[in-house]
């Protein structure tokens, strides 16, 4: 009897070493959370600094960019300095001390619109001033590009007014007869300036930069 008591203090023992264990296993695997950023694509000016924010991961960051020429970056606590140097899209990379990664996708427009000549640049380049059969509506926070000829438009919208600086929740939807329309989120769209009621916007996604130019 004596040893069947000593077997049982001995098996709960070992029970609680062992149950202890794995609390304290499961509490490290759960203290090392996922790295992220705060936003994972942005659309920047030449010679402009914007920051973002790191979540999670397990802390001692490093950050290298795709090109240097095209953007500088450093590290204060959990946030981000970025500066804008040139025109492009470049890769920024951060990596935590247990080697989880987090992108961000920077795309770097030019500050300025070296010409105001009405267009519309996209897929290619369409003179708004010209008679080749495409036309220009504006109403409110839309602007719609369109050939009767093609049968095609463009619908460029964004959430706010049509004051100059960056607009959120922007989007470019192609309607073309005969097929779906097709409806993308941009990753940013800023109009740049306002000269003479001449609007020069600027609006990007991915690795793709477009262009809009008109007199309203």
């Amino acid at each position: 009897m004596r040893n069947f008591f000593n077997n049982l203090f001995f098996y709960l023992l070992f029970l609680g070493i062992g149950a202890n264990v794995l609390t304290s296993c499961k509490e490290e695997v759960e203290s090392i959370s996922e790295l992220s950023l705060e936003q994972t694509k942005i659309q920047i000016k030449e010679g402009e600094t914007v920051t973002v924010k790191i979540i999670g991961g397990s802390g001692n960051y490093q950050i290298s960019l795709s090109d240097e020429k095209l953007a500088v970056a450093q590290i204060e606590n959990n946030e981000i300095n970025i500066r804008a140097l040139l025109t492009g899209c470049v890769t920024l990379t951060v990596t935590d001390e247990n080697g989880q990664t987090a992108l961000l996708n920077i795309i770097i427009i030019s500050k300025i619109l070296d010409s105001d000549k009405p267009r519309f640049v996209w897929t290619n380049s369409i003179a708004l001033d010209e008679p080749n059969g495409w036309g220009l509506t504006v109403f409110g926070n839309k602007v719609a590009v369109t050939s009767c000829v093609e049968q095609i438009q463009y619908v460029l919208e964004w959430e706010g007014d049509s004051t100059m600086g960056k607009k959120l929740n922007a989007f470019l939807t192609t309607l073309k007869k005969g097929e779906a329309p097709v409806k993308i989120k941009l990753t940013g769209l800023e109009i740049l300036d306002i000269r003479e009621q001449c609007y020069f916007i600027t609006f990007s996604v991915d690795n793709k930069i477009g262009e809009l130019v008109f007199i309203k």
